[in-house]
Order: structure tokens, then sequence, then C-alpha cells
């Protein structure tokens, strides 16, 4: 029996260490995605403040995750939330890599050929007065849409954020129209400061300009589409 406890004992002390060393190398990588996620927040230019937000969850996990195998280590009740709290992540995980594979094949599909009534540019970043990358990015696609359906019109929908110099809506007027977009076509939005909103101050504007509702959508009416300026 004692030859036997001997040979657990250092088995023992070998999982504790390996327990602590997972435990370390856990912090660790949530102190490098809480730094790394935040400098992706706070540096607007890059234009990618969404993977900054998601990087500071990710640590946030990191830290509930050690510190939720400390507190199960002795304790049964917190070994059951801790299997939960597992198990929900699992699940989570598993549906945000759904949710962004799909998101990722349906923005690499080519929707030019598709016809429209009318096109909503959402905003993002802009550093000063220029258009982020991920805006950039967004641009150059309603350019190529726009160049093959010359006759719909574009609601541009943002409004001035942190560090903003101009509206994002004012913002992809310009971009737009440097690039042979007809400033006629073009209907601006400038108070949404988020996606529901975007949408929520858009619809306003198209059925001030003659647009009306119907069960498969919006129908623009024969009333002459007119440009509301940079107003």
């Amino acid at each position: 029996m004692k030859r036997q406890r001997a040979k657990q004992r250092p088995l023992y002390r070998y999982d504790v260490y390996r327990g602590r060393r997972r435990g370390q190398a856990r912090l660790i990588g949530a102190a490098g995605c809480a730094v790394f996620g935040l400098l992706l927040v706070l540096i607007r230019s890059l234009g990618i403040r969404f993977s900054g937000f998601l990087l500071l969850g990710l640590a946030a996990l990191l830290v509930l995750s050690w510190l939720l195998d400390r507190l199960a280590a002795g304790n049964h009740r917190w070994r059951l939330i801790h299997r939960g709290f597992y198990g929900c992540l699992t699940v989570g995980l598993a549906a945000l890599l759904g949710l962004e594979v799909f998101i990722i094949n349906r923005g690499r599909s080519d929707m030019t050929p598709l016809p429209a009534d009318a096109v909503i540019v959402l905003g993002a970043g802009v550093n000063g007065t220029e258009p982020s990358l991920s805006l950039r990015t967004r641009l150059d696609k309603a350019v190529d849409y726009l160049e093959r359906w010359p006759d719909i019109p574009a609601v541009l929908t943002g409004g001035t954020g942190y560090g903003e110099e101009i509206s994002e809506a004012a913002c992809m007027y310009d971009y737009l129209t440097e690039h042979g977009v007809e400033p006629d076509r073009l209907i601006l939005e400038d108070q949404a400061s988020n996606t529901a909103e975007n949408f929520a101050f858009s619809w306003p504007l198209l059925k001030r300009r003659g647009w009306t509702r119907r069960r498969d959508g919006w129908l623009l009416s024969p009333t002459t589409f007119t440009s509301p300026g940079r107003s």
C-alpha cells in the first residue's frame, strides 16, 4: 500500500502542476486577446472594430473559464455549473461558426446580376473624412452594383461617430460620386448610429420619394425620384 501511494503522489503533483500551467496559459491568452482587442477598437483607421469586440469577449470567456475551473475543483455544485457553462459555450460557438460561414459565403457571392428596386448602403467607420477599409470595400461593391443597374436609387445611411469629421452618409456620397455614380440617385440619411436605425430611418426617406409598401416588398411608384442633396 505504501508503495502504491508513493507511486500515486508524483502523478497527483504532475496533474496539479499541469493544471496550473494550463490556467496560466489561459490567463496569458486572455491578456493578449484583451490588449489586441482594445487596439482594434481604439484604432479606427483599421476599420475592424467588431473583431476587436470579439477578442474582448474571448478574453472575458477565458478568464471566466479559468475561474470556474478553480471553483469546481472542490465543490460539487460549482462542478455542475462548470459543465453547464462548457455545454452552453460549445453550442454557442457552433452556432456562431455556422453563422460566420454563412455570412462569408454570402459575402463572396456575386449579387450584381440580381435586380432590386433600391439599394441601402450601411455606414461603417470613417477616418476623419476618408472611408475605412471595411467601408471602402462595401462602397466598391455598391459601385459595381449601381453601374450594373443605372436606374435604381441608393440610400446612404450612417451618422457621425467618434473620430469622424463628417457623417458616414456624406463620406459615402463623396466616394460614390467620385467613382462615377450620379448624385441624383443618392439619398442621404445621416442620423442613424446602428444597424437597426439604418433601416428604420431609411424607410421614411423612401416613402417620401414615392415608395409604397406591398406584401412582396417595396415598389417604386411613377413619382419622379429627386435627390435630397448634401443636407
